[in-house]
């Protein structure tokens, strides 16, 4: 009986080993062929790539165990460079963005499919299994969010910027964010290689790098019901008359102004749209939830993606729609020098650095980078350059504040300060200014104003927390600083009701 019994699990053992032996038979020798083999998946959800240096390529896709993790990065990039006055406040829309995205409401990563990419210095690890998470992220250096599904043919590139202690660090990297973008469009071909697609409503830098990148065929700028009203009516807004209120209403372009109207329909004559959103009319203002792409893809199947029309994909009042060849942005990456020599965020950094330096030279210089045809916005740089509003039409003001710049460093030491808080982190004045305010450190809270809001203008519950109910600007000021001065007697009376 026992010999019976050891033959059959004998035979059992031999039928599953031949099965095995059959299977394995079927799996081709060597890596699954994809467009992009230079890429490693580490798992399903993780791809790396080394870029050069000491850099690396990372994806990594949002699950439920990493996405409260990447939320806190995302928040405090963002909010670091909050404050207008702030030196980084051009990383504010970008970090903006990819905080909107992480921030979403969970359908958006569960039902589709949604990415972080970044470049590091780190040794790539999915951040879930990381225990020094804030170590690890130190030394990100630029990072954007992919949005797609498994089965689409589209993907959205999202939120793309600079880490606040990547543009802090003496020794930056420049180059990166089309090198980024090409390695998520990597990414995604592998995973399906039918994607055609990258639709995306860019900021203006973003669609500028992309412009000096690609092929003129790969890039398709606006929408083909945007192209065709301008056209129908451009004696109307070349004369700056606006027979309706209809095409601010749906949102056009970014500024109801005639040289942002005439820019915009040049870049779609140069790049004809492919995109179409419906009948004049029809359009859900400030989105396109119709979307197909002519000829390739139908509203049908875009109905499915519904990411396209939803906050912040959308395009809003300040972008508008562009369609890239996803093939051609994942070559573009094999370009060491596809950013036209210097980022958007690079140029915009010296561009700072110049203006506060008072180098009239340098910033004159640094203008035909950034505006090679003389036309565009001087306040597409944010921050400090916002007053600077009539298209270039404010140029010689800037470099009169400029020059006048120049001595502002020897007052600032005349005042006998060390001038420490002018590199200061937001999170870092946020701080000092609470600390200041739980101690009744009036002299303090006043000298702390000044560089949090440099000119008088700014809201104090932008710090959150217990500043929230100081809702009126700095209207609220005097209020703060009669509850500043009751915080110093309160641990006393504390001790006193022990």
């Amino acid at each position: 009986m026992r010999d019976k019994f050891l033959y059959l699990v004998l035979i059992n053992l031999t039928f599953w080993a031949t099965l095995n032996t059959c299977f394995a038979s079927q799996v081709p020798d060597g890596p699954i062929d994809v467009p992009y083999p230079s890429i490693q998946n580490a798992s399903d959800n993780f791809y790396t790539k080394p870029l050069r240096d000491s850099l690396h390529l990372v994806m990594e896709r949002i699950t439920s165990k990493n996405i409260a993790l990447w939320k806190n990065y995302a928040r405090a990039q963002q909010d670091k460079v909050k404050n207008p006055g702030h030196r980084l406040h051009m990383l504010y829309p970008g970090s903006h963005y990819f905080y909107k995205v992480l921030s979403a409401e969970p359908a958006l990563w569960y039902r589709n499919e949604v990415w972080v990419a970044y470049v590091t210095e780190s040794h790539p690890e999915p951040i879930s299994n990381l225990t020094n998470v804030k170590l690890y992220t130190k030394n990100i250096k630029m990072f954007v969010t992919v949005t797609s599904k498994p089965d689409a043919l589209l993907t959205s590139h999202m939120g793309i910027a600079a880490s606040v202690e990547h543009m802090s660090s003496p020794t930056r990297h420049s180059q990166l964010s089309l090198p980024l973008h090409a390695f998520a469009a990597q990414v995604m071909l592998n995973r399906n290689p039918k994607r055609l697609y990258m639709v995306n409503a860019p900021m203006i830098g973003m669609e500028k790098i992309l412009e000096k990148a690609l092929p003129a065929n790969a890039l398709h700028v606006g929408t083909i019901e945007d192209k065709e009203y301008l056209e129908q009516n451009r004696k109307n807004y070349l004369s700056g008359r606006y027979e309706t209120q209809n095409f601010k209403k749906r949102g056009f372009i970014r500024r109801d102004e005639k040289r942002e109207r005439t820019l915009y329909l040049e870049a779609m004559h140069k790049y004809p749209p492919i995109i179409r959103c419906g009948e004049p009319g029809k359009t859900v203002p400030f989105s396109c939830k119709e979307l197909e792409i002519e000829g390739k893809i139908s509203a049908q199947e875009t109905r499915n993606y519904e990411w396209l029309g939803s906050e912040p994909f959308a395009a809003g009042a300040q972008t508008h729609y562009i369609a890239v060849d996803l093939k051609a942005l994942a070559d573009a990456g094999n370009d060491n020098n596809a950013d036209g020599s210097a980022d958007w965020f690079e140029l915009k950094e010296k561009f700072t650095t110049a203006y506060h330096n008072g180098d009239i030279e340098e910033l004159e210089r640094l203008k035909k980078k950034l505006w090679p045809k003389n036309m565009g916005n001087i306040n597409d740089l944010g921050g400090i350059f916002m007053k600077y509003s009539n298209g270039l039409g404010h140029w010689e003001q800037l470099t009169q504040d400029a020059h006048q710049n120049v001595h502002k460093p020897e007052h600032a030491d005349a005042r006998g300060g060390n001038n420490a808080d002018e590199s200061a982190d937001w999170f870092e004045l946020k701080e000092k200014f609470t600390t200041a305010y739980h101690n009744g450190d009036i002299e303090e809270l006043e000298r702390l104003k000044k560089k949090l809001w440099p000119e008088n203008i700014g809201n104090i519950n932008d710090l959150g927390g217990i500043f929230m109910k100081y809702s009126n600007g700095l209207g609220h000021w005097e209020q703060l600083i009669q509850d500043a001065h009751q915080n110093v007697y309160k641990p006393k009376d504390k001790e006193a009701k022990r």
